[in-house]
């Protein structure tokens, strides 16, 4: 999979498509790879990187919304280009995050299957794999903490048990010492083994839907759908995701959500074991803290010189919940 992302990856991490050339050729040069490779079916050129949105402090709803509306953006885009929705739609596939909220997660993969067929149901694919989503889970970076960082472990356990539960089609689990430092072979193996575990002794792999029927999760993935809908229509009148990215209407929706979880943590409303709930008073950090992945001050660079690309927009800041503390 080449899963190239230019909205989220350029546009939304660092607030510009890319230098005044690059950006319009942004959608031209994936739509002409699809069209030189027609004969890899199953490769998948378009990866929306819609986990960004939960590392930036969301809720459920909104990364579910806004990651359906960037998937439809390149929909759109790729359908100027020239291509039809029976090439376009399968050329995408989603990343999304999974965060310790067990049940919700599960109802969210499933509301997402669920609106995205209903979205590209209105083009009138003639090929029913156009309107099945794939879609690539990675447990969640905003809730590992430093400190306590076995508890980690756990937190990608049952994050790997949400998805495969809700039926992804592939999962990621991050090793446990990920905050703080290049992992380990140690805490990589352990975040495979997670996996391994849940496949061969829990035998998840063996289920098709486990969670079909069952009424809390069904009602959840009602609510959750209807909702994620309401936010994503909203997102359309506003002229798609590029536009409302634009506008600041993505930036602010996403920040009130981040300060209402940040409060939330403070007050200990939502709880981060090990950080604000039973924390190791006498635990001390064993080396210096590696700075966060990405940063604000990050920039788009000139696809042509290589060279930082001045202006742009507000960009979105991924971070931890347990960062304050820390």
């Amino acid at each position: 999979n080449f899963v190239i992302d230019p909205i989220i990856n350029k546009l939304t991490l660092k607030g510009k498509l890319g230098c005044k050339e690059g950006a319009p050729k942004a959608f031209s040069t994936i739509a002409d790879l699809i069209k030189k490779v027609p004969q890899y079916k199953r490769v998948r050129f378009v990866g929306v990187n819609g986990q960004q949105f939960n590392n930036c402090g969301s809720t459920i709803v909104q990364e579910l919304a806004f990651t359906l509306a960037v998937g439809h953006e390149y929909v759109v885009k790729l359908m100027e280009q020239g291509l039809t929705i029976d090439q376009a739609a399968p050329s995408i596939r989603f990343t999304m995050s999974v965060s310790s909220n067990y049940f919700m997660e599960i109802a969210k993969f499933r509301a997402a299957r669920m609106l995205w067929a209903n979205i590209m149901a209105q083009y009138k694919p003639t090929r029913g794999c156009a309107s099945k989503m794939k879609i690539h889970a990675v447990t969640s970076k905003w809730n590992m903490t430093v400190y306590d960082p076995y508890v980690n472990m756990l937190r990608g356990t049952t994050e790997a048990m949400s998805a495969a539960i809700a039926g992804v089609h592939s999962i990621e689990v991050r090793p446990f010492d990920e905050a703080y430092e290049k992992p380990t072979d140690f805490s990589t193996r352990i975040a495979r083994n997670v996996q391994l575990l849940l496949k061969e002794e829990s035998h998840f792999n063996q289920v098709c839907d486990a969670a079909g029927g069952s009424y809390y999760i069904e009602n959840l993935t009602a609510s959750i759908a209807e909702q994620a809908w309401k936010l994503f229509k909203e997102v359309e009148d506003r002229g798609g995701y590029i536009a409302a990215f634009e506008a600041g209407f993505i930036q602010d929706q996403i920040e009130a959500s981040a300060a209402t979880k940040d409060k939330n943590i403070a007050t200990r409303r939502e709880t981060l074991l090990g950080t604000n709930q039973f924390p190791n008073f006498l635990e001390v950090a064993g080396q210096e803290v590696t700075a966060e992945t990405v940063t604000p001050g990050d920039k788009a660079k000139c696809c042509c010189s290589g060279k930082p690309v001045e202006g742009g927009v507000r960009p979105l800041r991924p971070y931890r919940g347990a960062m304050a503390f820390e």
